[in-house]
This record gives C-alpha cells, structure tokens and sequence, in this order.
C-alpha cells in the first residue's frame, strides 16, 4: 500500500467495480478496474447490461487518464471468437484498450478458452 498516494472516484457497475488510484512515481492518476462478466449460460440481456455498464464507466475517463481493466470476461478476445466475444472486444477496442496478451492458454489448467484477461490504454504506456 506505499505505493497508493490515494483512492478516489469509485464506480461500481453491474459486473464491475473501478476506482481512480494515484499511485506514487506513476501518472498523476489510474482508473483500476476489476470485472466480472456474466458467462455464456446467463440471457444475453445479462451480458450485454453488463458489457454497457463497463463501457459507460470507462467512457466517462478523462482523454488523458491511463486506464486498466482486469478481470474474468468469460469469453476470450484471440482466435475464434462467438457473437458475446466479439461485442467484448470490439466494446474495448473502440474505447481505445488494448487485450494484454495474444496467448489463448486456457485459463484453468481444465479449461478450453482464456477467459481472465488485462486489457489497457494507450495513456498507460
């Protein structure tokens, strides 16, 4: 916690917490998100309130704020992607955040797909 200046601006959405941090020696201030997207056997209507509550939060980020966001999504975002997936990147992609890692590794050592994932801003590097 030495590194934390201060916590500030919490949001909490459908699927989703985030907070503003000012972390010591970093940029001035970091929306840290945390997710948590309704999986595939939830209505879609779930996935979707859930997609646009992140969206509207992360909209509201001022253009020069970093931003990360980390969490189980529950679809993945590399390789073949189903309908849910593709609404999640393209989501992301048009708010300007980069997928962390092109690896597909499942995320269980039983699992078939990457379902945790870190994506970020460009005012991040």
């Amino acid at each position: 916690m030495d590194s934390i200046l201060d916590v500030s601006k919490i949001y909490v959405g459908y699927a989703h917490a985030s907070a503003m941090v000012q972390v010591r020696d970093g940029p001035s201030s970091v929306m840290v998100t945390s997710a948590h997207l309704p999986r595939c056997k939830r209505a879609c209507d779930e996935f979707m309130d859930g997609l646009q509550s992140l969206q509207g939060d992360l909209q509201q980020l001022p253009d020069a704020a970093p931003a990360i966001v980390a969490g189980d999504l529950n679809y993945p975002l590399v390789g073949n992607l189903c309908a849910r997936g593709h609404r999640l990147l393209s989501g992301m992609l048009g708010l300007g955040m980069h997928h962390f890692s092109q690896d597909a590794t499942p995320t269980r050592s039983v699992g078939t797909r990457r379902l945790d994932h870190i994506l970020f801003n460009d005012r991040m590097a």
